[in-house]
């Protein structure tokens, strides 16, 4: 699902860089359709709500998971370091596109193939290393499961 949410962001690009500039609201409706579509695929990060569209929420997640592995638990740093990377990814996102729009006007779609090509890469690597290590983990799995069994079949004797 997140190559197919690549492939409709890249889809979506090329429709919005196609539509008439009159009126303006009609070059937006592959961007919702797009960002419907990511926010299916990409709702949650480590565990963590996470909304690739939408920056408000991750900046208020960002402060509270520092605020809580300030005051409270360690384990917050990882939610701070998430949502942190979130906001600051949307606004990188933002300045890049608005400074590409200024100087392309709707061909400045175009230059939104950058980021999906990196983020196509990711996608693809992060799946290699979850194929990876399938063996392994299956096999860590079973030496639990047996010493569980090996524990239980001890406790019925």
């Amino acid at each position: 699902m997140r190559k197919l949410a690549i492939v409709v962001d890249a889809a979506g690009l090329v429709i919005s860089s196609l539509l008439p500039l009159k009126p303006a609201l009609v070059g937006l409706y592959p961007i919702f359709f797009c960002s419907a579509f990511q926010w299916g695929v990409y709702s949650s990060a480590n565990g963590y709500n996470s909304a690739t569209i939408f920056s408000s929420n991750n900046f208020k997640q960002a402060l509270l998971g520092w605020t809580q592995y300030f005051l409270t638990d360690p384990e917050f740093k990882k939610k701070g370091i998430l949502y942190t990377n979130t906001v600051l990814s949307f606004f990188i996102g933002a300045c890049y596109g608005a400074v590409v729009v200024n100087a392309f006007a709707v061909r400045a779609a175009y230059f939104g193939f950058i980021p999906l090509a990196t983020g196509w890469i990711l996608v693809v690597k992060h799946s290699m290393v979850l194929e990876s290590e399938r063996p392994q983990e299956i096999e860590k799995e079973a030496e639990t499961e047996l010493e569980d069994a090996e524990l239980l079949e001890e406790e019925q004797k």
